[in-house]
C-alpha cells in the first residue's frame, strides 16, 4: 500500500526525536545505524510503506530525528483507519503487541521543527 503520489495533499505530518532510555547513550556513525538501533526492519518497512514523505536526521551522533507525512488515496469512501495514516497506526500497534517494533528502549519527543 505504498503511496506513490501526494497529489491529494500531505496530511498528519509528525516529527519525532528519539533518545535511548538506557543508562548508556549509544553513539551512531550514521542515520542507518541509528535507525537500526531504534527500530526493527519490520518497523522501518511500515514507515517506508505508508509514508508519502519520510526524512531522517542524526542529531549529535546520539539522537535520531525524523519527519513523516501521509497522504490519502483520494477515495472518499475509504475509512480513515484504512487510509495510509490509519494503516501506519494499526501496523505499528500490531508490531508493538508482538514486541516487534523496537530493537531497544527509547524515549520519544514530539517536535514542531519538521525536516520538510
Amino acid at each position: 500500500m505504498k503511496p506513490i503520489s501526494d497529489k491529494f495533499g500531505i496530511f498528519n505530518k509528525r516529527t519525532h526525536i528519539l533518545t535511548s532510555a538506557s543508562d548508556t547513550t549509544p553513539t551512531f556513525e550514521d542515520v542507518d545505524s541509528a535507525k537500526d538501533w531504534f527500530f526493527t526492519q519490520e518497523a522501518l518497512a511500515v514507515h517506508t510503506n505508508t509514508c508519502v514523505k519520510l526524512e531522517w536526521k542524526l542529531l549529535e551522533n546520539n539522537r535520531l530525528k525524523y519527519t513523516m507525512a501521509w497522504t490519502t488515496n483520494g477515495d472518499p469512501k475509504v475509512r480513515p483507519e484504512d487510509d495510509y495514516a490509519g494503516v501506519f497506526n494499526s501496523k505499528k500497534r500490531e508490531l508493538i503487541q508482538k514486541h516487534g517494533w523496537s530493537n531497544n528502549n527509547y524515549h520519544t519527543e514530539l517536535s514542531s521543527d519538521h525536516l520538510f
